[in-house]
């Protein structure tokens, strides 16, 4: 007997019961496939096309007003569900669409040999502007 397909609300809760159950990550993942399977219904696991991950992208960006980088959150905890669906036999994995391009925001400091090359530089320029910099710092 072929076993039944799982839906995607099916396939998240066995997720969540595998990875996800105590975890700090938990709530977050259960929200975001909340939004997932909104967007894309609560389809058997075998019927997700990339095309309808691309328009649930747009539906979370549109309608939800998130973010690229919380849609691409939500498509990594939908690729997690597949993911263990495919191990579980279920479906062949599908190609993911790229993911969206976020600001990188990430304040990148000077090390003290950094800022030493920095200040000598400043000093050796020559220039009263550059030495006032370099002093008020």
């Amino acid at each position: 007997m072929k076993p039944k397909m799982p839906t995607l609300s099916e396939a998240t809760r066995v997720v969540y019961k595998r990875r996800k159950n105590g975890t700090k990550s938990a709530t977050n993942f259960l929200i975001g496939m909340k939004h997932n399977i909104k967007a894309l219904g609560d389809l058997p696991v075998n019927k997700i096309t990339r095309p309808m991950v691309n328009k649930m992208m747009d539906i979370l960006k549109a309608e939800h007003k998130n973010s690229n980088a919380v849609v691409n959150q939500k498509m990594g905890y939908l690729r997690v569900v597949l993911q263990e669906m495919e191990e579980d036999g279920y479906i062949e994995m599908i190609k993911f669409p790229k993911p969206r391009p976020t600001k990188n925001s990430k304040v990148h400091y000077l090390t003290e040999d950094m800022e030493k090359d920095l200040l000598d530089y400043l000093y050796s320029k020559q220039n009263p502007n550059t030495w006032l910099a370099a002093e008020n710092y």
